[in-house]
C-alpha cells in the first residue's frame, strides 16, 4: 500500500505484502523468507533479525518460510525470529521488550535430521521480554507470556498467563487483568 513504509533495512524476501499503515523500522535484516505479510497498521520496530534458509528444490522445498503479522500487531526491537517454517502473529498482539527468540527448527537426534514446525501467537496477546518460543509452540488468544518464559508446546489455551522454564499456565481466565 502507498501508506506503508520501510526504514533503512535489508529485505531479501521473495514476496512482500504490506497493507495500509504497515511499517518496518530501521536496521532490520530479513533473509531467506518466502513471504512477509503485514496487515493494516502492523509494525516491526528497529534492529530485528528474521532469517530462513532459502527455498531450494533439493533442501526442504516443502516448508513455508512465511512471517504473517495481523493488523495492529507489533514486534518491538532487537528480537531474533527464525522463519524456517511459518510464524503467525495475531491481530493486536505485541512482541514486547528485547531479545525474544522464535525458533521454528530443531534437530531430531533419533533420525539425525533437521525438523521444522510453525509457531502461532494468537490475537490480543502480549509476549514479554526475553521469551523463547520453540518449534510447534503456540499461544491462545488473549494470553500473556511472562518475561523469560520458554514455550515448548502447542496447547496453551486462550485467556491464560504463561510463564516459567519450561512454560506452564500460571493463571487461567485472565480477563480483566
Amino acid at each position: 500500500d502507498r501508506k506503508a513504509s520501510i526504514g533503512l533495512s535489508v529485505l531479501l524476501v521473495k514476496n512482500i505484502r504490506m497493507a495500509e499503515g504497515a511499517r518496518i523500522g530501521h536496521l532490520n535484516w530479513f533473509m531467506g523468507l518466502d513471504n512477509l505479510s503485514m496487515r493494516e497498521y502492523s509494525t516491526i520496530g528497529n534492529l530485528n533479525w528474521f532469517t530462513a534458509i532459502p527455498t531450494d528444490k533439493h533442501f526442504h522445498a516443502e516448508r513455508k518460510r512465511d512471517l504473517i503479522i495481523g493488523c495492529h500487531a507489533t514486534i518491538t526491537g532487537r528480537h531474533y525470529i527464525d522463519c524456517q517454517e511459518a510464524i503467525t502473529i495475531g491481530e493486536f498482539t505485541t512482541i514486547a521488550g528485547v531479545r525474544s527468540t522464535f525458533l521454528t527448527h530443531a534437530i531430531d537426534f533419533r533420525r539425525n535430521k533437521q525438523i521444522a514446525a510453525p509457531i502461532k501467537i494468537g490475537s490480543y496477546c502480549f509476549v514479554g521480554t526475553g521469551v523463547t518460543i520453540l518449534a510447534n509452540g503456540s499461544v491462545g488468544d488473549y494470553s500473556v507470556v511472562a518475561a523469560g518464559a520458554v514455550v515448548l508446546k502447542n496447547d496453551f489455551p486462550p485467556h491464560v498467563l504463561i510463564g516459567g522454564v519450561p512454560a506452564r499456565v500460571i493463571r487461567e481466565n485472565i480477563d480483566g487483568l
